[in-house]
């Protein structure tokens, strides 16, 4: 069995490949450090994965994840073509952060263990989607759009993109880089309490402009204020420190660096439509009732 690492086969952040089988033909037993996700596009295909092999039809698919053993060959006779799209496993951890109950969702499901069928329309925007990554810019802002529509695709039977923070819609509706990767890394830091409890001029240093021109070009894909967009990432915080821990608001207040107390209640108020001290009451309220059964 061959290992297949990313670093030896690919520097960019995505590859999409069509592979085309005929009888006898068949591609080694290997496994690899990264992603992949492949769709049969025409013939029949065994897929032998972790010793187990599977006969896979036109508008069939499966999700491979790294250490997953697999091979393919072709029946006698036959032949087939193999749609591809890898990427390397340090993107699928950002994604994870980025979208973490579309992910879980993605797990839930065990995708990863068995053969994936669509219907037909479906399977031609897999096809689609598929051929198009051979083409676009090789970014990572277009691996995240891809991976954000293939999971749509995969998993339809819930509206999974309902989990997607606000920005992914942008992110998935942007085929030609209409968003700045250094926007989409700017957004990927932002979902870590680290990072938005930073100062609005600390983080503007990542897109490299001036305050004002960082703040315009901001709001001109968020629809809103750099600061408002980082008040609404704490004030979401607070409130979950505030169902899961036993903090006292003043301290969370603090913590979070809000300017004052005055502030921090009437963002709450604005966001929740209640005041903080009700959250807290219901959680000790919960504490009780789970002690008392």
């Amino acid at each position: 069995m061959k290992t297949i690492l990313w670093n030896e086969v690919c520097n960019q952040h995505f590859q999409s490949h069509r592979l085309e089988l005929n009888y006898p033909s068949e591609v080694f037993l290997h496994d690899h450090d990264f992603y992949e996700f492949f769709i049969i596009e025409a013939g029949v295909v065994l897929h032998h994965i972790n010793g187990k092999t599977v006969e896979m039809q036109v508008g069939e698919g499966w999700w491979i994840c790294p250490k997953d053993v697999h091979r393919f060959s072709i029946p006698k006779g036959r032949s087939g073509i193999i749609l591809n799209f890898s990427f390397p496993k340090k993107y699928y951890a950002v994604f994870s952060r980025i979208t973490p109950k579309a992910t879980d969702y993605l797990k839930s499901k065990g995708v990863r263990n068995r053969a994936l069928s669509f219907s037909a329309a479906q399977a031609t925007q897999l096809t689609n989607l598929l051929l198009q990554a051979r083409e676009i810019s090789n970014t990572s802002l277009q691996l995240y759009r891809i991976l954000s529509e293939l999971l749509t695709i995969i998993v339809p039977e819930e509206k999974i993109e309902t989990y997607f923070p606000p920005y992914m819609p942008i992110i998935m509706g942007s085929r030609k880089n209409a968003i700045p990767d250094w926007l989409v890394l700017l957004l990927e830091k932002l979902e870590s309490p680290e990072f938005f409890l930073k100062e609005v001029t600390e983080i503007q240093k990542i897109s490299g402009y001036s305050p004002s021109r960082f703040s315009q070009i901001f709001k001109s894909y968020m629809t809103t204020t750099p600061t408002n967009y980082i008040n609404k990432k704490r004030i979401l915080y607070a409130k979950i420190m505030m169902e899961q821990t036993e903090k006292p608001i003043l301290d969370i207040i603090e913590e979070l660096r809000f300017k004052s107390v005055a502030h921090f209640y009437r963002l709450f108020k604005y966001h929740f439509g209640m005041a903080p001290g009700k959250v807290r009451r219901s959680r000790i309220a919960s504490f009780i009732k789970k002690s008392d059964d």
